[in-house]
């Protein structure tokens, strides 16, 4: 009774999220937590003596491990669920610290349940690394977000495969690093890997809208899959996966992101060594415009063109067959009649 009353707890929180109504949400989550710490084993040491420049101290310890943890029982993982709901909640609020507290939190428990390599760790490292350099200025160029960044980088690569949208998302974010660091030519080389990534992605996309949009009269789904879509109920036994892929939308917005990225990081790099090499990073900052330009094209050729040619074919294919049914419909219920009519005159006769 009591492992579910913290489930409901949980859970009350997450409506109030989802309204983001946080400030209500949060005495929910707080309980739940209580609850759930207790049945599990874990200890109950709150965010509020964490001091802002511990912040790396606790993200490393949180991968260390060697230390001694409780036996797992079925409130372990329920109590990750929470945790990562706090640590959005405090991220949206810009509580930084308390974020990074609960997400460490939160990665510790996955790694000691699930294994350091599932999936769902790779999202949090990604995570941490971004709260870790909002923590305190100090930590924008933290060689422990470049760690964070660099094992999930490995993780998605192992479970998705090198071309994945996620593995994209990372080297982004590795670019974004170095780029801080003002060590250009290493942040134009993770931004190039990114960019292939999403430009296979998003080529393929518009190829499948263009050539195959008769084909299917299956809706795509373009809903945004972001931190609002992992949002789960507290079960305690078992994290919901969900689609990993990215939507068109989202493909297009991060292929735009990185492209403008390495335009600027590649303009940087050219201050940086002079001008002798100006002429070829031009050419390339062109070809890489035109390349958005020829993308932006054929998203308006889908919008305007293709996406009104083949609702008015569907539409014609509709009418079409309503009126193939309309007729068959009509011919049956003739042919009836005049069965009748024959069956009238022979009894007649």
């Amino acid at each position: 009774m009591v492992f579910l009353s913290a489930h409901c707890l949980h859970n009350i929180g997450l409506l109030f999220d989802i309204k983001k109504e946080h400030d209500r949400s949060l005495p929910h989550y707080e309980e739940a937590l209580k609850i759930k710490n207790a049945l599990a084993g874990f200890d109950t040491k709150g965010y509020e003596s964490i001091l802002p420049n511990e912040s790396e101290k606790l993200v490393l310890k949180c991968l260390d491990d060697d230390d001694a943890e409780p036996i797992i029982t079925k409130a372990t993982l329920s109590t990750a669920m929470t945790h990562l709901r706090m640590a959005s909640l405090y991220a949206k609020k810009k509580l930084y610290g308390h974020s990074l507290f609960h997400y460490c939190h939160a990665l510790k428990i996955q790694r000691l349940v699930l294994g350091r390599d599932h999936f769902t760790t790779s999202v949090l490292l990604n995570n941490i690394g971004h709260i870790l350099r909002r923590t305190n200025p100090q930590n924008q160029n933290s060689e422990t977000a470049e760690v964070l960044y660099k094992e999930s980088l490995r993780i998605s690569s192992l479970s998705l495969g090198k071309n994945h949208e996620r593995v994209a998302s990372t080297l982004f974010n590795l670019g974004e690093l170095y780029g801080s660091k003002r060590q250009f030519d290493q942040a134009i080389d993770y931004y190039r890997s990114a960019l292939s990534i999403y430009r296979d992605k998003y080529t393929t996309r518009l190829m499948q809208r263009l050539c195959c949009t008769f084909l299917s009269t299956t809706p795509t789904n373009t809903a945004h899959i972001g931190e609002d879509s992992s949002e789960v109920l507290s079960t305690g036994d078992q994290i919901v996966m969900h689609n990993t892929s990215f939507p068109t939308k989202e493909i297009q917005k991060q292929y735009s992101l990185v492209s403008e990225a390495l335009r600027n990081a590649t303009r940087e790099e050219a201050i940086r060594v002079g001008g002798g090499t100006w002429l070829s990073v031009s050419s390339n900052e062109y070809w890489l415009r035109f390349e958005v330009l020829l993308f932006q094209f054929v998203e308006m050729l889908s919008t305007y063109v293709v996406d009104p040619a083949n609702t008015a074919v569907k539409n014609a294919i509709t009418r079409s067959q309503q009126r193939i049914e309309s007729a068959a419909a009509h011919a049956i219920i003739t042919a009836s009649d005049a069965l009748d009519y024959q069956f009238q005159l022979m009894l007649q006769e």
